[in-house]
């Protein structure tokens, strides 16, 4: 396999991308947020994150957020929460999330925004068989 580990960002336009994303990179309400889980079909997208901030906020603000389709939160403890989100998709998030879905690539969580708006994830693709099947592969840690 070849791994590649990505990192994006929007260069303060987040909102372009989708509102979950702005909200999740720039509400000051949230300190970090990690993405757990995600699926993308291209029309929808479900993500599940792990939400270090105040709650309240949160939900009162993706109330507001037009692409959002539901959403669920559950408490981990008084300053976290887990949130799945899920959204329509926007043509920015179909670029960012198309190839994706066209090619045999795996995203390995955990993916996260840091507090500069960075989306930070890990790819994982598989190579051209360089020996016979029957040969058993060796694993490699990266």
């Amino acid at each position: 396999m070849r791994h590649v580990r990505v990192r994006i960002t929007a260069a303060g336009d987040e909102a372009a991308v989708h509102p979950m994303y702005d909200l999740l990179t720039n509400a000051p309400f949230v300190e970090r947020a990690t993405a757990l889980q995600w699926n993308f079909t291209g029309e929808a997208f479900g993500i599940l994150h792990y939400v270090v901030g105040d709650h309240d906020a949160f939900v009162s603000r993706v109330d507001e957020v037009p692409q959002v389709v539901d959403f669920e939160t559950v408490r981990a403890d008084e300053d976290a929460f887990y949130a799945y989100v899920q959204d329509a998709t926007t043509e920015s998030l179909r670029d960012l999330f198309g190839p994706v879905t066209a090619s045999p690539l795996v995203a390995v969580p955990l993916s996260s925004t840091t507090p500069t708006g960075r989306w930070r994830s890990r790819c994982s693709a598989p190579t051209r068989r360089s020996r016979p099947p029957s040969t058993p592969s060796r694993t490699r840690s990266t």
